[in-house]
């Protein structure tokens, strides 16, 4: 999964904001609520996936050489 840098992921906040307001009739303040909890939601949910998915390749052995604590023993 390619990560999205956090700009890019603000400026898809601020499209379906505008997009709420402009194709859906929102008023502007309520389609910032609505566009800034549903990305805190899919944050959430994204962040939550990859620790699993984190987790659960450790469990099978796996090695990540960003580790701090694991780098400085395999070089």
């Amino acid at each position: 999964m390619r990560k999205r840098p956090k700009d890019e992921l603000m400026g898809s906040c601020v499209q379906f904001t505008l997009s709420l307001h402009r194709h859906h009739n929102v008023p502007l303040t309520q389609a910032y609520t609505i566009s800034t909890k549903e990305f805190a939601k899919l944050r959430g949910a994204h962040e939550l996936a990859t620790q699993a998915a984190e987790a659960e390749a450790r469990a099978h052995g796996a090695i990540f050489t960003s580790d701090p604590w694991v780098s400085s023993l395999l070089f």
